[in-house]
C-alpha cells in the first residue's frame, strides 16, 4: 500500500512538471532528503542555489535537499509522501528495513550500465557489503566504512597543563583517572558529557538490527561464537561499559540530565572528553569543530562488516522504477555528487569565499560565516572525495592525503563473519515493534548510568523476553545460518 501510494505521488509530481508552463530553461527538478539532528543549516537555500548552477549545466537539473531528523522521515514514509533520494542507514531510515518494505527502489544493475564512473568509486567488497537479498538498493558513502572508535582529549589542558599522555590507542575502560583530572579542576562541569543517545558507547557491537539491539561483538570474530546472535545487553564488554557508566555517574563525571538531553543541547566546544567514530586525520577535522586542539585515542576497530558500509548510504525511491528516465536521472546526479570535486566540496563546505575558502596545499578553511551551515558532512556522498579541513591548530597537522592512509589501514581490518548478511524482520515484524518501544524506553538510562545498572539489565532483559526476544533472535540466526551455508 505504501508503495501503491508513493507511486501514485510520484506520477502527480511528475504531471506537475510537464504540465508546468515552459520558459526559456526547463529543469527537471528532484529532491534529496538528508538528515539533521535537528534544523536546517541556516544558509541552506544560498548553498542550494550555487550547487543548482552546476547541476543545471551539467545534468539539466535542480535539486531540493530537505532536512528531516529521524522521525520525521520515518512519519513522512508513512503518510506516503514522495521524495527522490533518501538518506539511509542502520541508524537513521533504516536501510535494510526499508529495502525489504520496498521502499527504495533496485539499482544493482543501473548503478554499473548507467553511472559506471559512480561504481568506480568503491571497492567490490563495499558493494558486496551493501546489497539486501544479493541486490543493491542504495549508494554507500565513501568514508570511514571500517569504523574505528575515537576518545577525544583537549590538548592544552591534559597534555600541556596536566602532563598527561594521551596513547594513541587505550582501553575505554581506563579512562577513569582522565575524568578524575577534569573533574579536580573543573568541579562544576562534567567530563563525559553525555546526551541520551550515549556517545557512541555501543561501537564494539556489529548489529544484524540495531532496533532490538542485537547481533555479535566485533571481537567475536574468529572465535567459537564469531556468528552466534544475542543481545547488546548479553555482551560483557558492553555490559562492561555500562558499568563504568553507573560508576562515573554516581562520582559526577557524567552530567546528571543525560539521559533526557539532546545532542544539540551539548556546546561542543566545551573540552569535555568525546567518544565517536573517527580515522586517521580526525584530530584536525574535530580541533576545528570543538574550537581546540584535540589528541585522539583509538579504543575499538578498524571492523569491516555490513554495519560498517551501511553507516552512510543514498536511496532512490522505488515509486522512480515506474518511471526509469526520472530514476537514471537521479542516478546521474549522485554521480555528480560522488565524482565531482567542485560541487562536492559546496556541498559539505559551502560557497568559497563565504563559508570556506582553499589554501595553497588544497586543503579546505572554513570561515566565521562557516558555522552557519553545517550539515551532516558525512552523508551526503564521497566523503573521501572532498577536500580536507585544514587544521587551525600547529599542534595538529592536517593531512592532505589522509585518506590514502586512511584506506590502507583497512587492509588489516577484523571482517566481521556475517558478510553480506541482511535480517528480514518479516516474520517478526510485531515482536520487533514491540522490542524497539522497549529498548527505546531503556537506552538512554542504561547507557548514561542514571539507572541501577544491575535492576536496569534485568528490567530490559526481561521486557524484552516477554515481547518475544528469543523468537527474533532464532528467526535472525536461522536465517544467518542459511546465509552462511549458500556462500
Amino acid at each position: 500500500m505504501k508503495k501503491l501510494l508513493a507511486l501514485l505521488v510520484t506520477v502527480l509530481m511528475v504531471g506537475a512538471l510537464l504540465a508546468a508552463p515552459a520558459g526559456a530553461e526547463d529543469y527537471v527538478k528532484l529532491t534529496w532528503v538528508q538528515g539533521t539532528g535537528a534544523d536546517a543549516p541556516v544558509d541552506v537555500a544560498l548553498v542550494n542555489e550555487a550547487l543548482n548552477e552546476i547541476s543545471r549545466e551539467k545534468l539539466g537539473v535542480e535539486v531540493e535537499i530537505i532536512y528531516m531528523t529521524g522521525e520525521q522521515v520515518l512519519n513522512s514514509i508513512r503518510a506516503g509522501e514522495v521524495y527522490d533520494m533518501y538518506f539511509t542507514c542502520d541508524w537513521y531510515n533504516d536501510y535494510a528495513t526499508q529495502s525489504f518494505a520496498g521502499i527504495f527502489a533496485d539499482i544493482t544493475d543501473l548503478v554499473k550500465t548507467v553511472t559506471p564512473d559512480l561504481y568506480a568509486t568503491m571497492p567490490e567488497e563495499v558493494w558486496e557489503l551493501a546489497k539486501v537479498n544479493g541486490s543493491i538498493f542504495a549508494i554507500p558513502v565513501k568514508k570511514d566504512y571500517c569504523p574505528e572508535m575515537f576518545l577525544q582529549f583537549d590538548i592544552d589542558f591534559f597534555v600541556e597543563k596536566l602532563g598527561m599522555e594521551i596513547p594513541a590507542e587505550m582501553n575505554y575502560l581506563d579512562l577513569e583517572p582522565y575524568l578524575e583530572a577534569y573533574k579536580a579542576e573543573y568541579p562544576d562541569l562534567y567530563p563525559r558529557m553525555l546526551s541520551k543517545a550515549g556517545g557512541g558507547l555501543d561501537g564494539i557491537f556489529n548489529f544484524i538490527n540495531r532496533d532490538v539491539a542485537i547481533g555479535f561483538p566485533y571481537a567475536a570474530a574468529g572465535t567459537d561464537n564469531a556468528t552466534k546472535i544475542i543481545s547488546l545487553y548479553e555482551d560483557e564488554e558492553f555490559v562492561a561499559r555500562l558499568a563504568a557508566h553507573r560508576d562515573w555517574y554516581l562520582k559526577g563525571y557524567i552530567n546528571p540530565d543525560a539521559a533526557t538531553l539532546e545532542e544539540t543541547s551539548i556546546d561542543p566546544k566545551v573540552n569535555f572528553i568525546r567518544l565517536g567514530q573517527g580515522f586517521y586525520g580526525a584530530d584536525a577535522i574535530w580541533s576545528a569543530a570543538r574550537h581546540f586542539p584535540n589528541a585522539i585515542s583509538k579504543v575499538s576497530g578498524p571492523y569491516l562488516s555490513v554495519s560498517g558500509v551501511r553507516g552512510s548510504m543514498n536511496a532512490f525511491n522505488s515509486a522512480l522504477e515506474a518511471d526509469p528516465e526520472r530514476l537514471e536521472l537521479a542516478l546521474k546526479y549522485q554521480e555528480l555528487v560522488n565524482t565531482d570535486l567542485t560541487y562536492r566540496d559546496i556541498l559539505r563546505y559551502g560557497i568559497e569565499g563565504v563559508h570556506f575558502n582553499y589554501n595553497e596545499d588544497g586543503t579546505v578553511s572554513k570561515t566565521d560565516e562557516g558555522d552557519n551551515y553545517t550539515p551532516w558532512a558525512f552523508s551526503q556522498g564521497s566523503y573521501a572525495l572532498s577536500s580536507v579541513q585544514a587544521s587551525a591548530f600547529a599542534s595538529v597537522p592536517a593531512d592532505p592525503n589522509m585518506w590514502d592512509v586512511v584506506f590502507a589501514g583497512y587492509e588489516h581490518a577484523l571482517v566481521a563473519a556475517d558478510y553480506g548478511f541482511s535480517f528480514d524482520p518479516t516474520a517478526v515484524e510485531m515482536e520487533v515493534a514491540q522490542l524497539t518501544v522497549i529498548r527505546d524506553k531503556w537506552q538512554a538510562q542504561l547507557y548514561t548510568g542514571s539507572v541501577d545498572l544491575e535492576e536496569g539489565l534485568a528490567a530490559v532483559i526481561a521486557e524484552m523476553e516477554a515481547a518475544g526476544l528469543r523468537d527474533v533472535i532464532a528467526e535472525a540466526q536461522a536465517q544467518l545460518d542459511a546465509h552462511l551455508a549458500a556462500r
